[in-house]
């Protein structure tokens, strides 16, 4: 899998980008279980929208060999339990790349603008916000940016969530303790009034007579 490394300024905390987990909760469980055997890892959280990871672990741990272990562990994922010991231990050994230490560094504080973990985007002119976008304020996305896009990441239609039956809302609405007071009150005062029509009912008849 490939790993972009978003921000590793607070200690004890990685937040990776892993394209791979785009739209695909499948993947995200399986990435947040294998991580979760690092025994330095705490807390693993995936989002399938953003193909994002948040990784918080034991700070007495260097972000550098955390990374590496991560990256060890998703290339070559553990068939067992004594695999994934021999594994883990190699990668605490090796000694991390330059490219990794460089990657961590422009993570820590000289990340381009557009590789920003929070942008605020309500203080930015419009003329930065599509620069930020890699659009155009006036002409927007170009025709092969679109295709580009929708090939990466499909139409940006909202999901249907599933109708409700008109028996279900009636329903629904009894479910409210003020309406079931009302409705309980009503089934009294109904009871009440045909015991008294069947109480008095003979006495009228007996009167007319």
């Amino acid at each position: 899998m490939r790993i972009r490394v978003i921000h590793v300024a607070a200690p004890g905390r990685l937040r990776l980008e892993i394209p791979e987990l785009y739209r695909s909760p499948e993947r995200c469980n399986s990435v947040e279980q294998t991580l979760a055997t690092l025994p330095m890892v705490q807390v693993c959280r995936s989002n399938p929208l953003t193909a994002r990871i948040l990784v918080l672990f034991e700070r007495r741990w260097p972000a550098t060999t955390v990374l590496a272990r991560i990256e060890a562990l998703l290339e070559n994922p553990p068939d067992s339990a004594a695999a994934r010991s021999d594994r883990a231990d190699q990668a605490a050994t090796q000694q991390k790349p330059p490219r990794q230490q460089a990657r961590l560094d422009e993570s820590a504080g000289n990340l381009p603008d557009d590789r920003a973990d929070e942008v605020q985007w309500h203080a930015l002119t419009p003329g930065e916000t599509a620069q930020r976008l890699h659009s155009a304020a006036d002409t927007g996305l170009t025709r092969d940016e679109v295709r580009r896009r929708l090939a990466r990441y499909g139409a940006n239609r909202l999901e249907q969530a599933p109708g409700r039956s008109a028996l279900s809302i009636l329903l629904k609405q009894f479910q409210s303790l003020p309406v079931a007071m009302l409705a309980g009150i009503a089934l009294i005062i109904g009871t009440a009034m045909i015991v008294l029509s069947k109480l008095l009912g003979p006495k009228k008849r007996t009167a007319i007579k």
